[in-house]
């Protein structure tokens, strides 16, 4: 298992139609933020309690919540090498807790409880336990996302287009080629250690933008309900 600093994020939305423009504001920013390593696909299978309790905590400003996804990178829509990744919030900071799976057997003709128990059997107690505690499949999604650093290192900025989702709920086998119509949005999200918040803060006064509490998870589930 693998821990992720405390950190607090920041984090806005945009139209797609103002994405030139926030590049542009991103690497021409006083900060000295630069790119840093070339963007990539994200693929997220988010899992929820059957009562959809981490959509609802999170639609209802709960200060203590988590979210547990299986994460995977590149172009390939079905799940393969990655982690299972618990996120999780204590007020105003978060962190990731993963659980690595190096080389799981997953097919197109598994069915999603199939899918799920070969994940399962994949993963240290600990992480069994997060995936049991949230059994039900809700939903794909896929992104691209781009990475810049400040001049200090201590800032990071992530921006994110290209959202597609593909509801999870109402088959029997993965879907992954009906998705749903949801928004066409550009995300920016700025990350920070505890030490750096002030920093982080300067960073996002220089960007003319509207704050969001913004989850992808619960944008997609927001949508379908």
């Amino acid at each position: 298992m693998k821990i992720g600093e405390l950190r607090y994020e920041i984090k806005f939305v945009a139209s797609i139609d103002h994405w030139d423009q926030i590049v542009a504001m991103i690497r021409l920013h006083p900060s000295g933020l630069c790119q840093l390593h070339p963007p990539r696909l994200i693929n997220n299978l988010y899992f929820d309690s059957h009562d959809l309790r981490t959509f609802n905590d999170n639609a209802a400003g709960i200060s203590r919540r988590e979210k547990v996804r299986y994460r995977w990178y590149g172009d390939s829509r079905l799940p393969v090498a990655g982690a299972l990744e618990t996120k999780r919030r204590r007020g105003t900071l978060s962190w990731k807790e993963s659980y690595p799976v190096d080389a799981p057997s997953f097919e197109l003709s598994d069915s999603l409880d199939g899918l799920r128990s070969k994940l399962r059997d994949s993963l240290n107690p600990a992480g069994q336990f997060w995936l049991d505690s949230h059994p039900q499949a809700v939903l794909v999604n896929r992104y691209r996302r781009e990475y810049f650093i400040s001049l200090s290192k201590t800032i990071r900025v992530t921006l994110d287009r290209d959202l597609v989702v593909y509801d999870q709920r109402h088959g029997t086998t993965l879907n992954a080629s009906r998705p749903s119509l949801i928004p066409d949005l550009a995300i920016i999200e700025i990350k920070t250690s505890r030490a750096h918040f002030q920093e982080a803060q300067q960073v996002a006064q220089g960007l003319p933008l509207r704050l969001s509490r913004c989850s992808k998870y619960c944008i997609a589930v927001g949508n379908f309900v």
